[in-house]
């Protein structure tokens, strides 16, 4: 009775000691880490930040999400004046069989988009359409939004997204996410 106490007691503590606390991420613990097993957090350094968006970082709250087909790492990028924060997200295939080629995503949702977006302005239902941007990735375009906009860039097997907020007129957040992808696209 006592061997099964003492070894019960014994299962316990080791189960305890093998749980800890998770820390909060601080500016100053993150180091800047290119793919695979992609943390969008650590795809932007401190300085990195301080440089693009003119503000110090104060919290970079990672997130991950996957609907079997593609997963998608995520960090919500902030700084003291909260418009001027910002979402980084990185899509890649998912693993397992139902994994799916972002390539193939780009293809049907972007490049398709924008051809949607152009005949829907040829027929006068529709304001805004995308722009191409030259000189990120194997592509890239900026999707503004009277709330913010978002740049996204394919490069290899996966594909950058920035999201911009409402900080600035609809040129500067082009601007913003531009500079912030230059800044990221050689990690990836």
């Amino acid at each position: 009775m006592r061997v099964r106490l003492a070894f019960l007691l014994a299962a316990v503590l080791i189960s305890f000691a093998g749980c800890e606390k998770r820390q909060q991420q601080t500016p100053s613990d993150r180091t800047t880490s290119p793919l695979p097993g992609v943390d969008a957090c650590q795809l932007l350094s401190p300085a990195e930040v301080r440089a693009l968006l003119g503000e110090e970082l104060t919290n970079a709250a990672p997130s991950r999400s996957s609907d079997g087909a593609l997963d998608v790492a995520q960090c919500h990028v902030q700084v003291p004046t909260f418009i001027n924060s910002l979402i980084i997200s990185v899509t890649r295939r998912a693993a397992g069989a139902n994994g799916r080629d972002p390539r193939e995503f780009w293809r049907e949702k972007i490049e398709r988009g924008e051809e949607a977006e152009a005949e829907g302005e040829r027929e006068g239902e529709h304001e805004r359409r995308p722009d191409a941007v030259e000189g990120l990735g194997e592509d890239a375009v900026w999707w503004r939004s009277p709330v913010g906009g978002a740049l996204y860039v394919l490069k290899g097997d996966c594909f950058l997204t920035v999201s911009v907020g409402t900080t600035t007129e609809p040129d500067k957040r082009k601007e913003r996410a531009i500079a912030v992808a230059h800044a990221i696209v050689p990690k990836l």
